[in-house]
């Protein structure tokens, strides 16, 4: 979907649900349902492709809190299976490092759901779908706590968030795909005025990029702190997480193997008293 198509969208969300936007994500838990002019029941906040009859988002029990979640799925009217597809926008100006989600899903072979999260500082995009697109292409059972890792754009504050959730590949959706989310949370999020004393100096890119198994992360520390690194696949589950003990004020070259990973993309998150960075990096043998 083009991401101009994307933005109306979202737009249309936002101003359909302005008097409960909030400077946190609404329904997170997804126990507000409400009747929409057709009369299909819809989650409080958001915006959904359900139509008339055509029901692709609805509730779902057993939730992994409370009494509901949401469950998109692929949909067929009888000609050939629709994308499922529930979104919302909101207000908000923090720069988190992660967004998070109970989910479990169905996908049919070839098939995959997705998790689509942008900041919008007005029409400037802070971080993009493009970077924050979280694609999911097997099957998990039961509930799974998911945490994707947040790739930012610029440096500028967000005044609002869009959230996308998606069943079924664009070309190739297949019905029976389905993802079931509950809990949508934000987490590291750093204020406008909590920036201002972060411990660390903006990042400077990972090298060599891509990798055949060794990086080195740069990392300026402006007081001394604890630092770890933790490092995540493209579907947001973490892989590893390496402790460098506590470091002092000034420059520093972070080491790490990735000797045994496989080819392909990652997501790395510095952690820290105060420190608030994070990165992709390629690794290609």
């Amino acid at each position: 979907m083009h991401i101009t198509f994307i933005r109306l969208m979202l737009f249309s969300a936002l101003v359909f649900f302005l008097n409960i936007a909030a400077a946190q994500i609404p329904n997170s838990g997804f126990e507000s349902w409400e009747l929409d002019a057709d009369g299909n029941l819809n989650p409080t906040g958001w915006g959904t492709t359900n139509e008339d009859q055509m029901i692709s988002v609805d509730q779902y029990t057993p939730a992994k809190q409370g009494n509901y979640s949401m469950r998109v799925r692929v949909f067929d009217p009888g000609f050939f299976p629709i994308n499922g597809i529930a979104f919302t926008e909101f207000a908000y100006t923090q720069r988190p490092s992660f967004f998070s989600a109970w989910l479990k899903t169905t996908v049919m072979p070839g098939d995959a759901v997705y998790v689509i999260v942008s900041l919008w500082k007005g029409d400037t995009i802070v971080a993009s779908p493009d970077s924050c697109t979280f694609v999911i292409d097997s099957t998990i059972i039961g509930y799974t706590h998911f945490s994707f890792p947040l790739s930012y754009q610029s440096a500028k504050y967000p005044d609002s968030a869009n959230i996308m959730v998606i069943a079924g590949r664009y070309g190739n959706t297949l019905v029976g795909t389905e993802i079931i989310v509950d809990e949508l949370a934000f987490s590291n999020g750093v204020g406008l005025e909590d920036n201002m004393t972060t411990a660390a100096a903006p990042a400077r890119p990972v090298y060599p990029n891509p990798s055949t198994g060794r990086i080195f992360i740069p990392l300026t520390l402006k007081n001394s702190s604890i630092i770890g690194i933790e490092l995540y696949n493209t579907a947001g589950i973490l892989l590893r997480t390496v402790s460098f003990g506590t470091l002092g004020s000034g420059q520093h070259n972070l080491e790490l193997s990735v000797d045994d990973m496989a080819n392909g993309f990652y997501t790395y998150r510095l952690t820290g008293s105060g420190v608030q960075q994070t990165g992709k990096f390629t690794i290609r043998k």
